[in-house]
């Protein structure tokens, strides 16, 4: 009992009780300490093997995307010149949802493309996200055309992320994609929508028959009107309430109005500041 500190009574039972209880008090610490080493050890392991799955996964995807580039030479000779800028300002590109990929990753840095036009090529859910995250660094594209695709909740929440930073698309259209996978998942629509109201520079959004519902319509009509740059935004073939379609509908109108002053007033400046170079530049000339 010294040992461990205790206060000896001078009673043989008692003092073994004191005792006892300071054993089973001291097993109870040991066990706690094994199981909370035992479910650290846990989840350092089950860490790893999450780690490992994504590493063999990103190999999976490098893999397939390389293979695909080494079997289809018309993407591979697409995804060099986009890399080196090659490629006209405005193109239309028929690719398939891995070399969607490569390619996205060559939009990156490109510094010549404006219009990029992918529509019609079945692009899955997972190549959509890899296009959303181009305009998180690309500030060089002004309109992008995904019409009639396979892109989902999934690059809805990529382009929720991409439109709160991105500082040069104008255009936008998703027109005939399953946005909301028909209806049972709204999450990333909704995100989609609310970064809207972060989003300065989009004018037109072309979200024709995506699935948005009335819960996507709700949460569109809110978002836009807090938008004040918006002017265009086709959302028909949505079974949208009427209350939302013409809360959108008045707001668009509002922004337009603002534009066409706003535009008013520049032309304006424009043609002032003619006339001042022009009657300065005839007192020189005289």
């Amino acid at each position: 009992m010294d040992k461990r500190g205790l206060q000896t009574t001078g009673f043989q039972d008692s003092d073994r009780e004191i005792l006892q209880k300071a054993f089973d008090e001291d097993f109870k610490q040991d066990l706690e300490a094994a199981r909370a080493r035992r479910k650290e050890a846990k989840r350092r392991s089950a860490r790893q093997a999450g780690l490992q799955r994504r590493r063999m996964h990103m190999e999976r995807l490098l893999q397939e995307e390389e293979d695909n580039l080494a079997k289809n030479n018309q993407t591979g000779l697409l995804v060099a010149l986009v890399k080196g800028n090659r490629m006209d300002s405005s193109i239309r590109v028929s690719v398939n949802s891995v070399g969607c990929r490569s390619l996205a990753k060559a939009l990156w840095e490109n510094t010549t493309i404006t219009c990029l036009d992918l529509s019609g090529n079945d692009l899955n859910d997972h190549s959509g996200t890899y296009l959303a995250r181009i305009l998180k660094r690309n500030n060089t594209i002004a309109k992008l055309e995904l019409d009639n695709n396979q892109l989902g909740p999934n690059t809805c929440q990529a382009f929720s992320e991409a439109l709160k930073v991105n500082k040069s698309l104008v255009y936008l259209s998703l027109d005939s994609n399953p946005l909301t996978s028909s209806g049972t998942n709204y999450t990333g629509f909704i995100e989609f929508v609310k970064s809207l109201r972060f989003n300065s520079t989009l004018k037109s959004l072309n979200l024709w028959r995506v699935g948005a519902g009335s819960q996507g319509g709700q949460a569109l009509a809110g978002s836009i009107r807090a938008n004040q740059t918006l002017l265009f935004c086709d959302m028909s073939h949505n079974s949208i309430d009427m209350v939302d379609v013409k809360k959108i509908a008045d707001q668009l109108d509002m922004n337009l109005g603002s534009y066409a002053s706003s535009e008013r007033s520049r032309r304006k400046e424009e043609e002032d500041e003619a006339d001042r170079e022009a009657k300065i530049k005839k007192l020189e000339d005289v």
